[in-house]
């Protein structure tokens, strides 16, 4: 069984959803249709998850589902990490039924924060204050390595999430066989302040060092959530994404 998900309720989603839909039918393909909010897809043992949108959906679907592939299928204004164009829709579908794929295991981001167990992240971790535009103070460990940091915000990125907003930020790309995260203090007060690379390996520790500020952890640009106590950052179990070949 093969789930096709995305925001339906979305115009070009709906229209680049039913055409998939209909590519994957006619090559006898049992689908099925499920909302992206669904706890369906992480509990009905799909064999694929297809995530009709943009880069956002698929995150999204990553932070959920632990060992299903997913295939993204553009149909946004951000698809880098999205493989299927419309233009290619029947040929991914012939693709699929043929198995003429293979399964990318995605390096992810596990936090936790007073214990507490935070989404798995296959782009960034960051840390940035409740209320922008004030420094934030951070007391970091990277292993043996001890840092402080006064900046607007810290970001800790995966391989994958390494081009995105951490490329942004003065973080330098980093490919998926150098197994490292790379760390960005985005606008730091220490002008010489640079990022860095830490192997995937690394638990990272991460304390507020002003308890006046009010800081949160945002896992892929999306889900925020309350830092009390120490941010612990590690290596989480990888993302599984189809490579159609």
């Amino acid at each position: 069984m093969i789930a096709v998900t995305g925001h339906f309720e979305r115009a070009k989603v709906k229209t680049i959803s039913s055409k998939f839909f209909s590519a994957l039918k006619t090559q006898g393909l049992e689908i099925k249709k499920v909302g992206i909010s669904s706890k369906k897809l992480k509990r009905s043992g799909f064999e694929i998850i297809c995530v009709v949108g943009g880069d956002g959906s698929l995150l999204r679907v990553a932070r959920s589902v632990d060992k299903t592939p997913l295939l993204g299928v553009a149909a946004g204004t951000r698809c880098c990490l999205m493989q299927v164009k419309e233009k290619s829709i029947e040929k991914a579908a012939k693709k699929i039924a043929k198995k003429s794929y293979s399964v990318e295991k995605k390096a992810r981001l596990a936090g936790k924060v007073s214990g507490k167990k935070l989404p798995l992240a296959l782009n960034e971790l960051l840390v940035a204050p409740k209320k922008s535009g004030s420094l934030i103070n951070l007391e970091a460990r990277f292993g043996k390595r001890n840092e402080k940091f006064s900046c607007d915000a810290l970001i800790v990125a995966t391989p994958t999430g390494s081009t995105g907003h951490a490329y942004s930020a003065g973080g330098k790309k980093i490919r998926k066989d150098e197994k490292k995260f790379v760390v960005v203090p985005s606008n730091p007060l220490n002008r010489e302040g640079k990022a860095f690379a830490v192997g995937q390996g690394t638990k990272i520790y991460v304390k507020n060092l002003d308890k006046s500020q009010a800081l949160e952890v945002v896992v892929d640009g999306k889900e925020r959530f309350q830092l009390k106590g120490k941010l612990l950052i590690e290596k989480g179990k990888p993302a599984e994404l189809l490579k159609l070949k």
